[in-house]
């Protein structure tokens, strides 16, 4: 199982801060499975490209890394984002 979570949410809580629903993580990472195939990216090098685009948070990765080699289609489900 993987979980992307995004945990810097915190100034949503004040009206006076213009928040945005959309962080550059989540954009990230789903943006990165719309522009590859899903059969051929593994998630090693998905973190990799999300982490170094995401510039101004600390992405990190926890728990067992024994997915890290497996293909992003092995947990994000469907069939071939490309043809």
């Amino acid at each position: 199982m993987v979980i992307y979570l995004e945990g810097c949410e915190s100034g949503s809580m004040f009206e006076e801060f213009g928040t945005c629903v959309g962080d550059l993580h989540s954009f990230s990472w789903m943006e990165d499975c719309d522009a590859n195939d899903l059969c051929k990216e593994i998630f090693g090098v998905q973190y990799g490209r999300v982490r170094n685009r995401t510039e101004e948070s600390h992405v990190m990765k926890y728990g067992d890394m024994s997915h890290i080699m497996e293909f992003l289609l092995t947990c994000m489900g469907g069939s071939s984002s490309k043809s």
